[in-house]
């Protein structure tokens, strides 16, 4: 996933920055769609969907700031059952 974690060496140097400042809220919002602003077939169709896909992006910048700067740092966002 090379592209995703091109994106996320960016939101590492976001996040240390405002740590540096003193920042006690940095917001991170997902989005990706809709058609054509998402990879789609042939048809124009997308190839996957874009609720998922940005839930799970959600999820895995959500774990990954609280690897750096602790769980109860982190919203309160949690995967679906």
């Amino acid at each position: 996933m090379p592209y995703t974690e091109g994106f996320e060496r960016w939101w590492d140097v976001c996040w240390a920055a405002a740590s540096a400042r003193g920042d006690e809220v940095v917001t991170v919002c997902p989005e990706h769609g809709p058609p054509n602003y998402q990879p789609c077939d042939v048809e124009q169709e997308p190839l996957s969907d874009i609720w998922d896909v940005n839930h799970w992006l959600a999820l895995r910048q959500q774990r990954r700031f609280g690897e750096l700067y602790g769980e109860g740092n982190t919203s309160s966002l949690v995967e679906e059952a």
